[in-house]
């Protein structure tokens, strides 16, 4: 067994382990939201969800009140197997994310694709209404 000096004191390896696994698995925890980057274009924003291993007809895209939603709703799944489970990281919630886009997306024309564990959303840009132009007579 090894002993490891933490703090001018000796403590079981072991020990050690076990914290650094608790702390690691905090991490994990945390990060069950999937990351997102957004680009932007004259024309579009284009954002990007890292979500690997999910399925594409679990995720939910709508845009309401303003806001673009994006969703996946997990089953899980119980199997029984003989085998022991030791360590398990391989989960995956559900989850929700907002983002405001109010008039500066052309709502009716946003698309979405799955691929290689990324849905990457196009949000094409409305164009901005010029104000109208009235030559006004003088009498």
């Amino acid at each position: 067994m090894t002993l490891v000096k933490m703090n001018n004191r000796p403590f079981n390896r072991h020990f050690s382990d076990l914290f650094d696994e608790l702390f690691n698995m905090q991490t994990v925890e945390q990060n069950k939201i999937p990351a997102v980057n957004i680009s932007e274009t004259d024309q579009a924003f284009q954002l990007q969800l890292f979500a690997p291993g999910l399925k594409k007809e679990l995720f939910t895209i709508k845009v309401e009140d303003g806001n673009l939603n994006i969703g996946y709703e997990h089953k899980s799944e119980q199997k029984t197997e003989n085998n022991k489970v030791v360590r398990n990281e391989f989960s995956y919630k559900s989850f929700k994310r907002s983002f405001h886009i109010a008039d500066l997306v052309d709502a009716d024309q946003i698309s979405a694709q799955y691929q290689d564990g990324v849905l990457t959303l196009n949000l094409p840009k409305t164009q901005p209404v010029q104000p109208a132009i009235k030559q006004i007579a003088i009498q």
